[in-house]
């Protein structure tokens, strides 16, 4: 390793670069934007040590992509949510009802 590659990298730009593989949709959605971001200032460095030329515009499409696809579930499961208080106000309801027909 160069010394322009492990002088960058004990200045904290490995720091910048992590990720868990148990993050959630949103969590990994902003590290991949952080990375795009980061990637544009640090390009000659990353790329240095291997990164693929213009990899931060590759993630941050990669990004676009992805929120396209976690945005519709959030909303599905919004909706989801909705149904079922509706459907347990219902049932309350035919609950309510059902004790004036008990004698």
């Amino acid at each position: 390793m160069n010394e322009y590659i492990r002088r960058n990298l004990q200045s904290g730009t490995r720091d910048r670069y992590r990720y868990t593989a148990n993050m959630s949709d949103q969590s990994l959605l902003a590290a991949g934007r952080s990375f795009a971001l980061g990637g544009a200032t640090d390009e000659d460095l990353l790329e240095s040590c291997g990164a693929p030329d213009k990899w931060h515009t590759a993630i941050s499409i990669a990004c676009d992509a992805f929120e396209a696809t976690i945005g519709p579930q959030d909303s599905a499961k919004g909706q989801s949510v909705a149904l079922n208080a509706d459907l347990n106000a219902k049932t309350a309801e035919m609950n309510a009802l059902s004790q004036l027909f008990v004698t």
